[in-house]
C-alpha cells in the first residue's frame, strides 16, 4: 500500500514542472502584442499599430505604438517584474497617447508571465488586464 504516497508526490512533481515557466525562453524573439489585446484594452487605434516588447540581456525595449520604452526586468520561475520604464516623448494623436498611457501602466503592474500553445504565445499578468503576445514571424495560438 506503498504506492498512493509513491504516486501522489510523483504527481505534485509533474505538476510543479509543468507549471514553472523558463524565463530563458523571453529572450529571443520579438513579441508583438495581440491585436484581440489591443481591442480589450477598449481603445479605438490606427489600423497597423505595432506594440511590441524583446527581452534581451537583462533589459526589455520595445514600441508603445508611438514611443519606444525600455526598463530593466527580473524573471525568476514564473514570476516577472520590470524596473522603472523610462520612454521616448514624442508627440502622438490622442488615440495613440491613450494607447500608449494604458499599455505602459499595465506592462509596469506585471508580476508574472506564461507561454501558452507551442509557446509562440506569451501573457504577461498583473492586477491589471493581460497582455498577450504572438512571436513575430509566427502563427498565433488559438487556446
Amino acid at each position: 500500500m506503498r504506492r498512493a504516497p509513491v504516486l501522489a508526490l510523483g504527481m505534485l512533481l509533474l505538476l510543479a514542472t509543468a507549471c514553472s515557466e523558463d524565463p530563458s525562453r523571453l529572450v529571443g524573439p520579438t513579441w508583438i502584442l495581440d491585436p484581440s489585446t489591443i481591442a480589450a484594452l477598449g481603445l479605438q487605434v490606427p489600423a497597423g499599430t505595432r506594440v511590441d516588447i524583446r527581452f534581451e540581456d537583462g533589459r526589455a525595449n520595445g514600441t508603445a505604438g508611438c514611443n519606444t520604452y525600455t526598463a530593466t526586468y527580473r524573471a525568476d520561475g514564473a514570476d516577472l517584474t520590470f524596473d522603472q520604464i523610462v520612454a521616448t516623448t514624442r508627440a502622438c494623436d490622442d488615440a495613440l497617447s491613450a494607447l500608449e498611457t494604458d499599455y505602459l501602466d499595465r506592462l509596469a503592474q506585471t508580476d508574472s508571465f506564461q507561454f501558452s500553445g507551442s509557446g509562440a504565445s506569451l501573457i504577461l499578468s498583473g492586477s491589471s488586464k493581460p497582455l498577450g503576445y504572438t512571436a513575430e514571424g509566427s502563427v498565433p495560438d488559438r487556446d
